[in-house]
């Protein structure tokens, strides 16, 4: 296929319509990651599950990933992009693969490690709190990622050149 036609043909999705995606995919995220945390916390001690532990975070974001990388890579939708009818999609047309969906997942980490940052800050009592945090305001954090969000999200945005792909509109309401 011609890269110039095919991602030409096809309009882009707007920011708002994969903001709204994404918070659709991150409410049912949330309730799959409830799930995936029953057996870690029956597995430790007392209940208390093992925050800081580096194989807990990387079973969490390994949970993650394979949500969004599971929908990507074999119908180019999750389903909070099915509702919005949105896609993702190589630039030209196909499917994207799996390293296509590792390397946009692995972008979106900075983004959303500052957002969860100024939500702890916020909301977290300062003991939980990292010592280099202690001086952060929870305001402007959560705004500079907000704005990262929005750019990470721009059409033709740095993710999009970087993965080779592109979020676009769908044809169907059934595909």
């Amino acid at each position: 296929m011609n890269t110039d036609s095919t991602t030409s043909s096809t309009p882009k999705a707007s920011v708002l319509r994969q903001l709204a995606a994404l918070f659709y995919d991150g409410l049912l995220l949330l309730a799959i990651v409830l799930v995936a945390l029953i057996p870690v916390t029956l597995i430790t001690s007392q209940g208390q599950l093992p925050r800081n532990h580096p194989v807990f975070q990387i079973y969490l974001s390994g949970i993650c990933f394979l949500y969004f990388a599971w929908f990507w890579t074999r119908n180019g939708k999750t389903l909070g992009m099915r509702v919005w009818h949105i896609k993702i999609q190589r630039m030209d047309g196909e499917l994207i693969s799996w390293s296509q969906a590792l390397l946009r997942f692995l972008t979106a980490i900075p983004t959303w490690f500052i957002l969860f940052l100024s939500l702890l800050i916020h909301y977290a009592p300062l003991k939980t709190l990292p010592e280099w945090s202690a001086g952060a305001s929870a305001g402007p954090l959560f705004m500079i990622g907000m704005v990262m969000l929005v750019i990470d999200h721009w059409p033709n945005g740095w993710r999009d050149r970087l993965t080779k792909t592109a979020i676009v509109r769908s044809d169907s309401r059934l595909t």
